[in-house]
């Protein structure tokens, strides 16, 4: 079983020196193809939804070919299904845990910047 599931696929190697020195540093290990519209930093947080897939590297550093696409890439989706459960500790945020939560972190970043809005 791969990284993102049992989906790997050949594709042709790329030659893009970024990758290629990637692998280099990760023999034995893998190497993620990171979606940029996702992301301002790819050296900062990279959200598991922004990962497109991942090649997989050898023991000498070299890519395989073998790539393992990433079933959950696409846009960053909030998960607060398990603070709906009423038993939870947080089920003082209501019937809808997001908008208290997203209010709530927008109201924080507004006392610091006037015009914030959280997207």
């Amino acid at each position: 079983m791969g990284r993102f599931g049992s989906r790997n696929q050949r594709k042709g190697i790329p030659n893009e020196p970024a990758l290629l020195a990637a692998a280099a540093e990760n023999p034995g290990g893998s190497v993620a193809e990171i979606d940029p519209t996702h992301i301002d930093d790819p050296d900062g947080y990279v959200p598991p939804e922004a990962i497109r897939g991942a090649w997989l590297v050898d023991g000498s550093g070299k890519l395989t070919g073998e790539y393992q696409e990433n079933p959950r890439h696409g846009m960053p989706q909030d998960d607060f299904s398990k603070l709906t459960d009423p038993d939870h500790w947080l089920g003082w945020l209501g019937d809808d845990p997001a908008t208290a939560v997203r209010q709530g972190i927008e109201e924080s970043l507004r006392a610091q910047v006037a015009d914030t809005v959280v997207e």
